[in-house]
């Protein structure tokens, strides 16, 4: 972490004992946090030297005056731990999770995808029968309620196969182009499913009802 001296461009402060001295050589200086830096700057020099002095980087020679104290953001100790922490606890929760994975291999994955093909070819045809029969019957209400309920299961499932198959094709090709993790996560998301935007003022007309009831 970045330390400071105290100094005024030729001369540095050092502590001896309880109270503050000036040296000539950086060499023989203390230095310090900067939020220590700024409280002996404040509260433990004389008015003379408070007015020459300043903060200056150990590392890097960045100058700190009085004036900056009141509009920059300080990074204390406090904060460097608290990143700290921080880091280690994401890292560690996200090393967890890669290595709890079950990775399937190559070969289930192939099986699962044929698997989602079926599906997905069944809920193609089987939404069309629901399509056609409702335009070839006439059924009274508790019975619309029911197809209803049919159609919507259908739909749902159809949905999340299709998602799941889309998540299936990255996979494989991650393994067939040994993708990096994070060039699969952005294919994984642009497999997952979009909510469906109207093409007309009936979608709207369907949520009304909804209000309505």
């Amino acid at each position: 972490m970045q330390k400071y001296y105290i100094t005024n461009g030729k001369e540095f402060i050092k502590k001896s004992g309880r109270k503050y001295y000036i040296c000539k050589s950086p060499v023989l200086a203390d230095t310090y946090t900067v939020k220590t830096a700024e409280n002996i700057l404040r509260n433990r020099l004389c008015k003379a030297w408070k007015e020459t002095f300043y903060l200056e980087g150990v590392d890097d020679f960045q100058r700190i005056d009085m004036s900056d104290f009141d509009t920059q953001v300080v990074v204390t100790e406090e904060d460097d731990v608290d990143a700290e922490n921080k880091i280690i606890k994401d890292i560690d929760q996200l090393a967890t999770v890669l290595i709890d994975l079950d990775i399937p291999s190559k070969i289930k994955l192939i099986a699962c995808k044929k698997e989602l093909e079926k599906s997905q070819s069944f809920y193609d045809r089987a939404l069309p029968d629901i399509d056609h029969w409702i335009m070839a019957h006439n059924p009274p209400a508790h019975i619309r309620a029911k197809v209803y309920g049919i159609q919507q299961n259908l739909e749902q499932k159809r949905k999340e196969v299709k998602e799941k198959y889309g998540y299936v094709l990255a996979l494989i090709d991650a393994y067939d182009n040994d993708f990096s993790l994070f060039k699969l996560q952005k294919q994984l998301e642009q497999k997952r499913y979009v909510p469906y935007t109207p093409n007309t003022y009936v979608y709207k007309m369907l949520d009304d009802l909804l209000e309505v009831n």
